[in-house]
């Protein structure tokens, strides 16, 4: 390749590509132009306060904050929902053929196979629901896998469960056992 002039300080050189027309990494960094654009004041689209956007997204921001973007994303999703019923209702439908509806008896049976299927007071299994024994103490935690195994709870129908919680029966009046 023949000699070329360095467009930024003008001395000769030997270049290594057709198109190069720099002498060194020097000299095109410095021609580069360097512009900040201003940051310019903007309307948020959820509250309609102005603000100045910041950090990384700052020119493509909609938002003034973390809590209008939640609103915002909470907003639009009710009104998705509201506009398409129909789409909504069936993907509910077709997630709940799929998984067969996650319900923590299903989960329960899976890791405990010998759980009893049907209450464990009289018998029926047409609707099922866990009751936890009295003496099984959360601890103040929510009901989750850790404390909900088969010595901490019960399989009842919802009406022995009623009964035991509500109509405050024992555990040997409706004859499940208490160990």
């Amino acid at each position: 390749m023949k000699a070329a002039t360095c467009k930024k300080c003008g001395q000769l050189f030997a270049p290594n590509k057709p198109w190069q027309i720099y002498c060194s990494d020097r000299c095109r960094d410095h021609s580069r132009v360097h512009v900040r654009l201003p940051v310019m004041e903007k309307v948020c689209d959820q509250c309609g306060r102005q603000f100045l956007p910041s950090g990384r997204n700052g020119r493509v921001a909609k938002v003034c904050s973390d809590e209008c973007r939640k609103t915002k994303a909470k907003s639009v999703l009710a009104r998705h929902r509201a506009d398409h019923p129909e789409k909504w209702s069936e993907y509910y439908r077709r997630s709940i053929e799929k998984m067969g509806g996650d319900l923590p008896l299903k989960r329960l049976w899976r890791a405990f196979p010998d759980v009893p299927r049907k209450c464990e007071a009289c018998g029926d299994d047409r609707v099922l629901d866990i009751a936890h024994k009295p003496h099984a103490s959360r601890n103040g935690e929510r009901r989750n896998r850790k404390n909900t195994n088969p010595d901490t709870v019960w399989v009842l129908c919802p009406t022995c469960h009623a009964l035991m919680d509500r109509k405050k029966w024992s555990p040997s009046k409706l004859g499940v056992s208490r160990k």
